[in-house]
């Protein structure tokens, strides 16, 4: 019954990135979340997407116009933000990612479902492997590896 469980919610991890990829193949960027997650405003947008003239991005915010994908972190490291980069934080947390309606993006959603159905019918599968940890083994990959990394 433990590796049914396991199996369902890499099966749920694969139904979230199929649905995902078929958003983002018809032109739309996509912004998911957990359900724990509370929007109480459109202000995200002003963050991620930068289509607001009247409200520019903040300098600390001006590469993440550039990203293909956004993604959040449990590190927080104000210092280390300001100067850019993940050193320091070992996992990226896909509670909340955005995903612009690019190439990159694109390859990427295709490398993590590449990487789920991988895992898929493994009978030593665990909890350890989900949606999450294979986004970020997927982001590890050296850029001469036939997967997309971040």
């Amino acid at each position: 019954m433990a590796s049914l469980i396991r199996s369902d919610f890499l099966e749920m991890g694969l139904v979230k990135v199929a649905f995902l990829w078929e958003l983002l193949a018809v032109g739309f960027s996509v912004l998911i979340s957990d359900l724990d997650v509370v929007w109480l405003n459109g202000h995200w947008q002003r963050w991620m997407t930068h289509s607001d003239p009247t409200h520019p991005a903040v300098p600390e915010a001006a590469l993440i116009a550039a990203a293909d994908v956004l993604v959040t972190t449990d590190g927080l490291d104000v210092r280390q933000d300001a100067r850019g980069g993940l050193a320091g934080i070992i996992e990226l947390n896909t509670g909340v990612v955005y995903f612009r309606q690019t190439v990159g993006a694109k390859a990427m959603v295709q490398s993590w479902r590449k990487a789920m159905l991988h895992q898929k019918g493994r009978p030593d599968l665990t909890e350890n492997v989900n949606d999450q940890s294979l986004f970020n083994q997927v982001r590890r990959v050296e850029p001469d590896e036939t997967s997309v990394g971040l």
